[in-house]
């Protein structure tokens, strides 16, 4: 009985150093995936924009400078953040709204942006570079598309458990938002299962002919 006892107590113990060990191994995997993910800025987006300063060197240089500045503190924000696994969701907005300014530099009046936010508290952490991505599909798919202004939506609502997130924009054809659901947001769906363990945080819906994208995020502070 004693040897039994010895025996089954150095099995269990190997068994839970090995369960720790893959623990640790899959919470390593994870974050290398995530951080992988959150290090995908759209290339194409910074072609753009360089081609666009390029552009306004000669036409306008105020302009010019000024999309440079803007780049530069985008580019700066989205390195910097995506070392962390949460930033508070007011970093999260302005660098959005950076990016609003330098697509707008480039689209003009065919971009209009607007935000309807309910209060919510400074403290309210999200992921980083979480919601660029939407706001990016918007332009993919809805200004590059038409000739015409895009409403750009960008709402918050405040819950006390929760906090719901959405974007969305107008479009001309629907055989068009078939493809609507592409690298940017299927990146955002797979960093929101791996943050939270949830599959269910990311609902796409369209009416109206608006396409709307919403994030139901844990109130994380």
């Amino acid at each position: 009985m004693a040897i039994f006892s010895m025996t089954l107590t150095s099995f269990y113990e190997d068994y839970a150093i090995k369960m720790k060990s893959e623990a640790e191994l899959i919470n390593e995997l994870t974050k290398a995936q995530l951080n992988s993910l959150k290090l995908q800025i759209n290339p194409h987006f910074i072609f753009n924009s360089l081609n666009s300063v390029s552009a306004l060197t000669a036409l306008d240089p105020g302009r010019a400078k000024s999309m440079i500045i803007l780049l530069a503190d985008y580019i700066r924000f989205s390195l910097t953040a995506g070392k962390n696994d949460f930033v508070s969701l007011n970093d999260e907005i302005e660098n959005v709204r950076k990016y609003i300014e330098i697509e707008s530099i480039r689209f003009g009046s065919r971009i209009n942006y607007n935000e309807f936010f309910e209060p919510f508290s400074s403290d309210f952490k999200v992921p980083p570079l979480i919601i660029q991505p939407l706001i990016e599909n918007c332009i993919k798919h809805g200004v590059e598309n038409t000739s015409e202004t895009v409403n750009i939506n960008f709402r918050i609502k405040n819950y006390s458990d929760m906090i719901l997130i959405s974007i969305e924009n107008n479009y001309e054809d629907f055989t068009k938002m078939k493809k609507k659901d592409g690298v940017g947001l299927k990146n955002v769906k797979e960093r929101l299962k791996l943050h939270y363990n949830n599959v269910n945080l990311v609902k796409i819906s369209e009416y109206n002919n608006l396409f709307v994208v919403e994030l139901t995020l844990p109130a994380l502070q």
